[in-house]
């Protein structure tokens, strides 16, 4: 295993805990069915995209604070954030084995990585399998496209393509080209010259020893190749190290390296790899490990009147850093990275064009730190370099960098993408807020007002105040955004819908969110009825008729906080209440709002009014039976009288 993996399980180690064991297994269980799923069903389809939305889901309530989940293969043990995952379903054994096959270690996974980014990594994977499997030979993958969400640590295979082609199995024959790889990677560190002979002359006399002959190590841990680069550099820079050349203590040095590579490929506990350090650098410095006397060894080499240090056992100071060692807690506050002047010096490049590998890379940094919890000061250089930008850039550009900046901050509590608007678009000029407009609104119908109802409301009603000739003309930007692409609408958009926002609503029923924003305007209607024009219309709405969308359309759009409902919205509900009440059911001919409609269907002034009431009042079964309650014709006469009352009024006055 590769120090890289040491240090990422360190790194682990010091993250934030996941909420329970069961946000675990369900991120399993969605990893399982994505990726059987994603191998029968094309990208787009609503199986899949809900697959998809059902693993960020469980990949958000992993990580919790952290900006990444990491899964990891360990001797064959799959371990997801640190916990083991037993391997007792035919799914783990199955995903431990695209790992191993991958050579991969392991796989860390961005918390608000895109649902394209995840589909297309689980088939490259499959892909990656397939050609390993069907290849011949040995062959390491090349993981050089992968998403920048997603980081993977391989394994470093040492095997060379001239032992693995030919399938030999002697030692003479692969021992030369390994020394001949080992010398080349010595040379690339900056080795050259006698220093470069003399790590050839070492390998090659640890070559010819005997095994029998090499002094066994009990219990040696397991180091990597780069220790033993680092080992060699420093025994060959210090002395003549040859056949027949060599001290005691380097023979002891030598004899010890040679016990070392022996065992370098034995399968060896990853936390054992500090005692191996320490043991390589007590064997360089030829001080065996819990040595006493080396406390008040002064260095013969030290100058007249020069100040002397003692020279300390790494076990001391092992024992030294464990007794004093600071908790997590207050080492975590000492080394917190100041990300102020990292954020804003991301946020200054992000006004320039820069090349698309660069900025794919800037991109993935402003998102590891938005995916984190940002503090007050890390806020304010946030808002005010988003300011700046969009007093600068131009609306394509300042587009480009909201698309990265908000979707990380959309699972924030309170949903910071809103406040973070509302914030940006304060104060400023009518053209910086047609820039904002299409991802405000973006935002507003994606997220809804439950989480922020006051941030929510505030922020309908900024980008309600541009005109209507500007919202009209963005319109086409904002159905490229990613609620129009995914049909996705908050079940409490319109919650509690302030006359403010009415026009604005308006405008977004002639788009493909239609049917979506018509059920939730009425269904916010119902409860909280605007007034009785619109209370009595709303038991006979249906969605899918052309004339009730055109009424709801009309109402939004002509209608002011606290006036009355206009002449053409009016007709229209007359329209629909006429159409609807013949079309009732005989059952359902006594519910009080079937009352209350015919009672106010003559002040609607719609042509259909009167040919109405006269047959509620008039239409029989059998010619004897009465089609109607008698409540409902009494009500229909009572509206049937003032509507003529008011058409003669009419025309006396006209």
């Amino acid at each position: 295993m590769s120090s890289v993996v040491s240090k990422a399980m360190t790194a682990i180690d010091q993250r934030q805990p996941f909420s329970s064991l069961s946000d675990v297994q369900s991120l399993m269980h969605s990893l399982q069915r994505l990726m059987k799923i994603g191998l029968y069903y094309p990208d787009g389809h609503s199986v899949l995209t809900k697959a998809t939305g059902n693993f960020q889901r469980d990949l958000a309530r992993v990580a919790r604070d952290n900006s990444s989940v990491h899964l990891s293969l360990r001797n064959d043990q799959l371990f997801l954030e640190n916990i083991e995952i037993p391997r007792t379903s035919a799914f783990t054994n199955e995903l431990v084995s695209i790992l191993s096959t991958l050579g991969i270690d392991e796989l860390e996974i961005d918390r608000e990585i895109e649902a394209s980014e995840i589909t297309s990594f689980l088939q490259k994977m499959l892909q990656y399998q397939a050609q390993v499997q069907s290849s011949r030979f040995f062959q390491q993958i090349d993981f050089h496209d992968l998403p920048y969400s997603i980081r993977i640590t391989q394994k470093e295979f040492l095997t060379t393509q001239a032992a693995t082609v030919s399938g030999k199995s002697s030692s003479d024959e692969r021992a030369q080209p390994s020394l001949e790889q080992f010398m080349e990677r010595l040379q690339k560190k900056g080795v050259a010259g006698q220093q470069l002979a003399r790590c050839r002359a070492v390998m090659e006399s640890l070559a010819a020893k005997d095994v029998a002959d090499i002094a066994p190590q009990a219990d040696i841990p397991h180091v990597d190749w780069q220790d033993i680069e680092m080992m060699l550099i420093r025994i060959t820079g210090e002395e003549q190290v040859g056949p027949g050349t060599g001290s005691t203590s380097s023979a002891d040095s030598l004899n010890s390296l040679a016990s070392i590579l022996q065992a370098l490929e034995q399968h060896t506990s990853v936390k054992r790899s500090k005692e191996a350090i320490n043991l390589l650098v007590s064997m360089v410095k030829n001080q065996p490990a819990g040595q006493e006397e080396g406390l008040k060894k002064i260095s013969p080499d030290r100058k007249a009147g020069e100040k002397a240090f003692p020279v300390v056992p790494l076990v001391k100071l092992d024992e030294f850093v464990r007794l004093n060692h600071p908790g997590k807690i207050q080492l975590s506050k000492l080394f917190a990275p100041d990300r102020r002047e990292e954020l804003g010096i991301l946020l200054l490049q992000l006004e320039r064009g820069l090349p698309l590998d660069i900025e794919a890379r800037i991109f993935q940094s402003m998102r590891n730190i938005l995916t984190s919890k940002l503090d007050q000061s890390e806020w304010e250089v946030l808002v005010q370099g988003m300011k700046c930008i969009l007093r600068r850039v131009e609306q394509t550009r300042f587009a480009s960098i909201l698309k990265i900046v908000l979707p990380p901050l959309r699972r924030s509590q309170p949903a910071s993408s809103i406040v973070l608007l509302n914030q940006i678009i304060d104060d400023c000029s009518p053209q910086d807020l047609r820039k904002v407009w299409p991802h405000a609104v973006n935002e507003l119908i994606r997220l809804g007002s439950r989480r922020a109802p006051a941030d929510f409301h505030y922020l309908c009603y900024r980008v309600s105040s541009l005109p209507m000739e500007a919202q009209k003309s963005s319109l086409p930007l904002l159905q490229e955004l990613d609620s129009f692409q995914e049909n996705t609408v908050a079940p409490d958009v319109c919650s509690n819908l302030q006359p403010d926002s009415y026009q604005l609503f308006s405008l977004l029923l002639n788009t493909s969110l239609q049917s979506q924003l018509v059920s939730r305007i009425i269904q916010d209607f119902t409860l909280h009825p605007p007034g009785e024009t619109i209370e009595t219309v709303v038991p006979f709405f249906d969605k899918k008729n052309p004339l009730h969308v055109q009424f709801l359309r009309t109402y939004l759009q002509q209608s002011k906080p606290h006036a009355p409902v206009s002449v053409d919205a009016a007709r229209l509900a007359g329209e629909i209440i006429a159409e609807s009440l013949l079309a009732l059911p005989r059952e359902n001919r006594s519910e009080s709002f079937v009352l209350k409609a015919i009672s106010i269907i003559g002040e609607l002034h719609a042509e259909a009014g009167k040919p109405t009431l006269e047959t509620i009042i008039e239409s029989k079964r059998w010619l004897l039976i009465p089609e109607w309650p008698v409540m409902c014709r009494k009500k229909a006469a009572d509206s049937l009288r003032a509507l003529r009352r008011s058409k003669t009024i009419r025309k006396s006055v006209s």
